[in-house]
């Protein structure tokens, strides 16, 4: 089923799972994409960076690979961090100027994405300043 394919809820895009399908390498790329949109904050150290989080959930997206709809899960303790992935997220989001694309979903991954939604984890130990 594609629960065992995009992941849990609560899971993480960056998550290492012990099957390697069509979801998992999906979720994978997505990762990929948002981190290269995130600019880390110039004023945390590298310390303090590898202890933030920010989880996001995407509720809808188009087939192009566009944000409809996403919503902050859970935030960091660092308001500027937040705020950094926020703003990566939302330049996805074509309502809010976003002009960059997401990876095209199949039609199986992107009608689960729009019925369960797509946690996406902005996790600071993967960043590098």
């Amino acid at each position: 089923s594609l629960d065992n394919i995009v992941g849990q809820r609560d899971g993480s895009a960056s998550g290492a799972g012990t099957e390697r399908k069509s979801g998992n390498v999906y979720a994978g790329k997505v990762a990929q994409a948002v981190r290269q949109q995130f600019t880390v904050p110039p004023f945390l150290s590298e310390s303090d960076l590898r202890k933030l989080r920010v989880r996001v959930i995407v509720t809808r997206m188009n087939e192009a690979g566009q944000v409809l709809a996403f919503d902050v899960v859970e935030n960091s303790s660092n308001p500027g961090f937040n705020k950094a992935a926020v703003q990566a997220i939302q330049r996805f989001v074509p309502k809010d100027g976003g002009t960059v694309y997401l990876p095209s979903p199949d039609a199986k991954t992107l009608a689960y994405i729009n019925s369960n939604g797509m946690l996406v984890d902005l996790d600071g130990a993967l960043f590098r300043k």
